[in-house]
């Protein structure tokens, strides 16, 4: 697996994108969890309350992350969590983590940051 990050842009918006490999949920944890977000709530992607479902998730180092990361996703705001909101709004997609299996290259699970777990 490559360790270096890939840029790709989308054509309807413009919008770069970084793609950045995570091997573990400590990894994912650190670099996007967190008061990161920038939303208090109790979900366990991004706003990280606990690591039991991505240690899970990574299945003992037979799967790693890939996390599709909007540039400039620590400045959008999310909207608030009383009102109606839509997962795929610009905070929704502004990062997208997918679960690949390390021996196959398959794809697993993937969730955007309002914890929308979606088909990869």
């Amino acid at each position: 697996m490559p360790k270096s990050s890939g840029d790709i842009a989308t054509s309807s918006t413009g919008a770069k994108y970084e793609v950045v490999p995570c091997w573990s949920y400590e990894e994912l944890n650190e670099k996007f969890g967190g008061d990161k977000t920038g939303y208090e709530g109790d979900s366990e992607w991004c706003h990280t309350n606990g690591s039991s479902t991505y240690d899970s998730w990574t299945d003992g180092g037979k799967h790693m992350f890939f996390v599709i990361a909007r540039k400039g996703w620590e400045d959008i705001e999310p909207p608030d969590p009383k009102t109606l909101y839509s997962a795929y709004d610009d905070y929704g997609m502004s990062l997208i983590a997918i679960l690949v299996g390390i021996a196959d290259n398959s794809l697993l699970k993937s969730t955007l940051r309002w914890n929308h777990v979606v088909l990869p």
